[in-house]
Order: structure tokens, then sequence, then C-alpha cells
């Protein structure tokens, strides 16, 4: 079987560890399952060395629908929470420079 001939097979396979993967963070309560858990399943999978695939149209389909999923979850509480995320922000990042400017000494 070539490449070409294996891409369907490898897609399927692929698209079954991601609801695998989704169904799995759905159980435990994580937010965002059907984002997370595809994308840790899938990642670990191909870390192992298991061929993963999605054709490009599929993906994109997926994201725009995952997006809108989630957009549609913003509320006036969530953009008044929202303001304070800058500062946050740059604390956050402030952190993170400080902690790899003392592990590389």
């Amino acid at each position: 079987m070539t490449g070409r001939e294996k891409a369907p097979l490898i897609t399927v396979q692929t698209l079954a560890l991601g609801c695998l993967g989704a169904g799995l963070v759905w159980l435990i309560g994580f937010p965002a399952p059907v984002l997370t858990g595809p994308a840790a399943i899938v990642s670990i999978a191909s870390i192992a060395g298991l061929p993963v695939h999605i054709p490009p149209v599929l993906r994109d389909t997926c994201f725009l629908l995952i997006g809108l999923s989630i957009g549609s979850t913003v509320t006036p509480e969530v953009i008044a929470t929202a303001r304070a995320w800058p500062l946050r922000l740059v604390a956050l990042s402030a952190t993170l420079l400080a902690s790899l400017l003392v592990v590389r000494r």
C-alpha cells in the first residue's frame, strides 16, 4: 500500500484518536474538551511514532466550528474580566523571563 492509499486509513485512525481524547477530557471535566483532548492525544500518538493525518480542509473546518462554539460562550462578564488580563499577562511574561534567566545560569 502506498502512502497515498494509506492516507484515508490514517485519517480515520487520527479522527478516532481525537474522538477518544475529546471523550476522556470531557469525562475529566477539563475546559474545552473538543479542543484540548484531541490535541493532547494526537500529539502523544505522533510523538510515539504513530502516523497521523488530517486533510487541511477538514482541519480548518473543525477549527472554525470549535472557534464558533467557544466564542458563543463569551458574555459581558467575560469581557469585564478580560480587562484585568493585560496586567496578568505582563506579570506572567516577567516571571517566565526571570525563570529562563535563572535556569540558564
